[in-house]
């Protein structure tokens, strides 16, 4: 069944807000196997599959709202809604609001198993402000599940 740009909208405007606002419920978004793709300019390029990176990205949300850290923090402009196949491609600029760079973003958003919308695959770049020990939310994970 196809995603209707009515429908990625509806995801969007809230994924928008959960970003902005550090909500780990932004994590329930993601299936198993969302692909997740990260660029790093100048460092490297990693892929994740959601079964690895949500849970991991969902401890670090955790520590962080406890500590009262601010980890997630972005807001977008210039979002386009574009049919690709079944599926709707989302593509913005994101600022981290952490960070203070703008970037391409783009979401590709269709229905999981159950019919229900979700993120199939994201893309974004992140910039390098210090050591590498410093940025453990781009670390290279690996899938072990066997998946």
């Amino acid at each position: 069944m196809a995603t209707t740009i009515a429908e990625a909208q509806v995801l969007w405007k809230k994924y928008a807000y959960m970003c902005q606002h550090q909500d780990e419920a932004i994590l329930d978004f993601y299936t198993d196997d969302s692909l997740i793709f990260e660029d790093v300019p100048g460092y490297k390029k990693m892929v994740k599959k959601g079964a690895v990176y949500v849970p991991v990205v969902r401890s670090l949300l955790r520590a962080a709202n406890r500590s009262g850290e601010k980890i997630l923090d972005s807001t977008f402009r210039d979002v386009q809604f574009v049919r690709a196949g079944n599926n709707v491609r989302i593509n913005a600029t994101r600022h981290s609001n952490i960070k203070h760079f703008d970037s391409p973003f783009s979401l590709l958003v269709g229905k999981d198993a159950d019919g229900q919308v979700a993120i199939l695959e994201e893309r974004m770049e992140h910039v390098l402000d210090g050591p590498l020990e410093d940025i453990e939310f781009t670390v290279d994970i690996e899938d072990n599940s066997g998946g």
